[in-house]
This record gives structure tokens, sequence and C-alpha cells, in this order.
């Protein structure tokens, strides 16, 4: 058992508050564990201290006999995503939202529908003809006479 549990069943027992199967159960505990049975005397120490400190002293302790604070006027209201910070942002967003789309959409109609007349652009064409200093190969597809099949042939230059 944990030191916190320890603490709270003792405590919970000096009120009265557990059950009768439990309290049995703590009695056990202690009993077998030497080093719980001294940490219990020392909390139950402390609670008589506490206890005849306020008995002696009541001043130091208001019982509910004392002056109460007003509670607030209005009710305490769970903050959610629903403020109106956050509606503001959002509203904030649909307008940027709707002026863009607007933009763009009214951009778009005042372009033509047909676009410009194309130009073409010149290209020469220069046939290729083997160079005869290149160091690669040329290789061009070619029928195979015995198989049928196509093959890779070296074109001399």
């Amino acid at each position: 058992m944990n030191a916190q549990s320890l603490h709270a069943l003792i405590i919970d027992r000096h009120f009265g508050e557990l059950s009768p199967e439990a309290t049995e159960l703590l009695a056990v505990h202690l009993a077998q564990n030497p080093e719980a049975q001294a940490e219990a005397n020392r909390i139950l120490g402390a609670l008589a201290i506490t206890e005849q400190t306020v008995l002696e002293h009541p001043e130091l302790v208001q019982m509910g006999g004392g002056e109460k604070k007003n509670a607030p006027a209005s009710p305490i209201v769970k903050k959610g995503w629903f403020t109106p910070a956050v509606l503001a942002k959002a509203a904030a967003i649909v307008v940027l939202l709707g002026a863009s789309g607007a933009t763009g959409f009214f951009a778009g109609r005042t372009q033509p529908l047909s676009p410009p007349t194309p130009t073409v652009a010149s290209v020469n064409v220069v046939p290729q003809t083997p160079r005869s200093d290149s160091p690669w190969a040329s290789y061009r597809l070619a029928p195979d006479p015995d198989s049928g099949e196509l093959r890779a042939v070296r074109v001399r230059n």
C-alpha cells in the first residue's frame, strides 16, 4: 500500500467514514506492518493536536457561524467555444473568405472567354546525321532473318 492511500484510510477511519470491512482490513494491515503502524500513530497524533488546538482556540477556525461571503450576482458560466471572441474570429474569417472569393469571381468575369490567338513557335528541324567523330555507337532495330525477331544492330558511320 502506498503512503498516500494509507494516509487517506487512516484519516477516514478516524472520522468514521470507513465501512466496517475496510476498517477491519486496515487494522489487519497495520498489525502486520510495523512501519505502517508507526505512520498511523504519527498521523493520529497530528490529528489529536489539531483537534485540541481548535477546541482551545475556536477563533482560529470559522465553523460556519462566521460571515459568509456574498455569492456572485451572475451565475458561473462554464466557458466553451461559443464565446463572443470566438464568434468574432469566425465572422472575420467568413468575411475574408467571401471577399477573396468575390474578388476572384469578378476578376474571372472580366477576362475574355476565348483565349487570345495562339502564336506558333518556329522550330527548325535539323536532320539527324550520325557524327563520324562521336565516341558513342549508334544502333537501330532490324528484323532478324532467321528468327523474325527484332534485334539491335550497330550502325556503322
